[in-house]
C-alpha cells in the first residue's frame, strides 16, 4: 500500500503506550516491528475475520516476515459472546502464545481484552468475574450489576468493568 502521499494529511497517531493502539493510513505495517519491541514471540491474532478485506492477511504475513509466529482467530461476532472469549483463550492455550493482536472494530477489541483478562487469570471464565460498582447507587439506578467506569466525559454504565462479552445461554 503507498500512504506516502497521505502520511502528511494524516499522520498515524498513538493513543496508549501499553497496550498499543495505533491508527492512520499504513499504521498497519508498523505492527510486525512494534510487536518485536514488546518483545512478542508467538501473537493470537482477534478479528471477526474482516471478510472482504486482505488486512488480516497483511498483518498476519508482516508479523511473520519479521520473525513472529501467528495464531488467527477469525471468528469474533458483532456483540461478542462469552465463547468467544473462551474459544480465543483455548487457542492461545493451546498454541503457547505470548500476546495479543487486535485487528478490527469494538468487538474484537472487546473479545480480545476479555481473553487478555481470562489469560492473565489462569483461564478462568469471563463469567467469573463480578462487575464493581465504582460509584453509589440512588434508588432509582440500573441493576446493582451495572458496573461504571470513567470516561473522558464523566462516569458511564455503558462501559463494562474488563470486556463487552454477552453470555451464551
Amino acid at each position: 500500500m503507498q500512504v506516502d502521499g497521505m502520511l502528511p494529511l494524516f499522520p498515524i497517531k498513538e493513543f496508549h503506550p501499553f497496550p498499543r493502539a495505533l491508527l492512520g493510513p499504513g499504521a498497519h505495517e508498523l505492527i510486525g516491528p512494534e510487536a518485536l519491541k514488546l518483545g512478542f514471540k508467538k501473537s493470537l491474532i482477534m478479528t471477526s475475520g474482516l471478510r472482504g478485506s486482505d488486512i488480516v492477511h497483511k498483518i498476519s504475513e508482516s508479523m511473520k516476515y519479521h520473525g513472529l509466529e501467528v495464531v488467527i482467530y477469525d471468528q469474533v461476532e458483532s456483540n461478542p459472546k462469552d465463547y468467544n472469549v473462551m474459544d480465543a483463550v483455548g487457542l492461545y492455550r493451546q498454541n503457547n502464545c505470548d500476546s495479543f493482536v487486535s485487528i478490527g472494530g469494538g468487538s474484537s477489541h472487546d473479545a480480545c481484552k476479555g481473553a487478555r483478562v481470562s489469560v492473565a487469570h489462569d483461564g478462568h471464565n469471563v463469567n467469573e468475574f463480578a462487575a464493581r460498582s465504582t460509584t453509589p447507587r440512588s434508588a432509582g439506578s440500573t441493576s446493582s450489576r451495572t458496573p461504571r467506569s470513567p470516561t473522558s466525559r464523566g462516569w458511564t454504565s455503558t462501559r463494562p468493568w474488563a470486556t463487552r462479552c454477552t453470555r451464551s445461554s
